[in-house]
């Protein structure tokens, strides 16, 4: 694996994070034409209605969205380690650990080969961005033992780096509510924008199988409702993140 291992970078293969980033956005930009081609150019089709093609473009806009997120967060995935912060950014969420609550690397398998990081709290995290991947499953053991030595540089980055950690009992216990009120946050994030997505999509396929305004002003304003209530709700998340603590952590803390 051609990956650099060092403190303070962000740690990638990038054949990997590249590969199903350009997966995503591939798949987003199809879907971006077929909103698009309806809206405007009506190759499709489909009925004349207002509503009709509105509901199938909101719907078509809707998956294309989710597409072109999951995309952007896989080509940004990797492994952060410093005497602050361990990071782990995957393709949905983003987890932090205090240095000192990283136990070790371990080389397993999610859905693909990869590291796995061990933590005193909390179940294992796998960096996705280090998998080794793009083989049948019977090769999974070969990928494994080609892991194995990926995961001794890493531990012995995390030594180096909880060595000289120079936080104090404080600023630690500080900084661990501060990474788990992240932690929370980027779940709730997740979840709340993925049911939103999931509810602006069925409301245009409503609208779409049903083109009648009433239905269409309905779903309307049930969309614009649920799309302030998510904004509101995460903001009130975010800015609950610093109660918690005010110890600055790597780039893109929160993005």
């Amino acid at each position: 694996m051609r990956v650099t291992l060092a403190p303070g970078i962000w740690m990638r293969r990038l054949r990997w994070t590249l590969g199903w980033g350009g997966f995503f956005i591939a798949n987003a930009a199809l879907y971006w034409w077929f909103a698009v081609d309806i809206v405007f150019f009506y190759h499709w089709k489909v009925p004349s209605s207002t509503a009709n093609t509105v509901g199938s473009a909101v719907m078509l806009f809707g998956i294309a969205a989710t597409f072109t997120m999951l995309g952007v967060r896989a080509i940004r995935s990797g492994l952060w380690i410093s005497a602050e912060r361990v990071v782990v950014r995957g393709t949905l969420t983003t987890h932090r650990c205090a240095p000192d609550d990283v136990v070790e690397f371990v080389a397993g398998t999610r859905v693909a080969p990869c590291p796995l990081l061990h933590r005193t709290h909390g179940r294992p995290l796998d960096v996705s961005a280090l998998s080794r991947g793009g083989g049948l499953r019977s090769r999974y053991p070969m990928y494994l033992r080609q892991l194995e030595p990926v995961c001794a540089e890493l531990n012995a980055l995390l030594r180096s780096v909880q060595s000289t950690a120079a936080a104090t009992a404080h600023e630690q216990t500080a900084a661990v509510r501060r990474d788990h009120a992240i932690e929370n946050y980027h779940l709730l994030r997740t979840i709340v924008l993925s049911f939103t997505g999931l509810f602006w999509a069925l409301s245009g396929a409503v609208v779409a199988l049903e083109p009648k305004t009433a239905v269409a002003v309905a779903m309307a304003i049930f969309a614009g409702v649920n799309g302030v209530s998510t904004y509101l709700i995460l903001r009130g998340a975010k800015r609950g993140i610093d109660h918690h603590a005010t110890t600055p952590g790597p780039p893109s803390d929160v993005a």
